[in-house]
């Protein structure tokens, strides 16, 4: 919060991130169109195989939840696609609790993700369909902000629904076709960064959708190719980058099961203040997080990609060969 950062805003500037990397990876690695194949392939193994897992474990461990909730439900939390559609209008103007188990809740932002990366390939090609696509969604947006302040109808339809949230991605894949063209250093992109947290931290407000929030994010998506240039080969950031899935997909569980049983506000410790206190625990929390987080990478994330990795080629049927005469 020091920086004027909820658990929202950091997933919307995420969507931006995703935008700018995605647009990157199909300019660069899935140029043709025969790699259409292989860029969903990647983009499964990547989203599906950690996410199929936690809801095995939800699923299986609150089976007398789970027989009392439409099997819709169900299929939108394991498939995801569409979910979003469903959060922000089923159960209009209330947000519809379609991944309705605690440690699952995170995965409404898998939709709105899963729903670009379908729709990636046919858009990002083409910087009219694009363009067209990032008006007319930015229009819509700005209208359902303005008719609903915060509340339930904002959540439904600004934040929780995938075509109130394109601008986001799109506003990334602009940044990388702009970044190409206009190479900016390290002192310009820390520059955008500083501009970027100033307008959050300063000019923002606890108000989670202001002008000033949208500037903050212009600037951040400004900043993103050359701060992605800049880092992109560091080991370590990679090894991190690597960990931000699992730990964003187990930390619900992880406060559920695991840090429940730390002090919050009793720490014992002589001397500390409570601001002090508050530090060490989160300390301790972050550490049981990152340690979390590299176990299911390692032991559970990656032998499960692996695995649906072979599944999936021994699903390709072979060729059809003309029969010898």
């Amino acid at each position: 919060m020091f920086l004027n950062l909820n658990g929202g805003r950091p997933v919307v500037l995420f969507f931006v991130v995703s935008g700018f990397l995605i647009s990157y990876v199909l300019d660069r690695k899935y140029r043709a169109g025969s790699d259409l194949g292989a860029f969903y392939r990647a983009r499964f193994l990547r989203i599906y195989p950690l996410w199929w897992a936690l809801c095995a474990v939800a699923f299986l461990t609150n089976l007398a939840i789970v027989a009392t909730r439409p099997v819709s439900d169900s299929l939108f939390t394991f498939g995801l696609v569409g979910a979003d559609w469903a959060i922000a209008l089923k159960s209009y103007p209330e947000p519809y609790p379609v991944m309705f188990l605690d440690p699952l809740g995170v995965g409404w932002s898998l939709a709105p993700e899963v729903a670009f990366y379908l729709l990636a390939p046919f858009i990002l090609r083409s910087w009219r369909l694009a363009a067209i696509l990032f008006v007319f969604t930015a229009v819509v947006r700005f209208c359902i902000v303005r008719m609903f302040p915060w509340g339930p109808e904002w959540h439904s339809l600004a934040y929780y629904f995938f075509p109130t949230l394109l601008p986001f991605f799109l506003l990334g894949h602009f940044a990388r076709v702009v970044g190409d063209r206009l190479q900016l250093g390290g002192v310009a992109c820390a520059s955008l960064l500083a501009i970027a947290i100033a307008c959050l931290k300063f000019l923002g407000g606890d108000n989670f959708d202001n002008p000033w929030f949208y500037v903050a994010i212009l600037f951040f998506a400004a900043a993103l190719p050359s701060l992605f240039h800049l880092t992109k080969d560091h080991r370590l950031g990679n090894a991190a980058g690597e960990l931000t899935y699992p730990l964003y997909l187990i930390h619900t569980l992880v406060m559920v099961t695991v840090l429940s049983v730390l002090p919050s506000h009793d720490l014992d410790v002589p001397g500390l203040s409570p601001l002090a206190r508050f530090g060490v625990v989160a300390l301790i929390a972050n550490l049981i997080f990152l340690a979390a987080a590299a176990a299911t990478l390692v032991c559970v994330e990656r032998p499960l990609s692996a695995l649906a990795s072979r599944v999936l080629d021994r699903m390709r049927l072979p060729s059809r060969r003309s029969p010898q005469l």
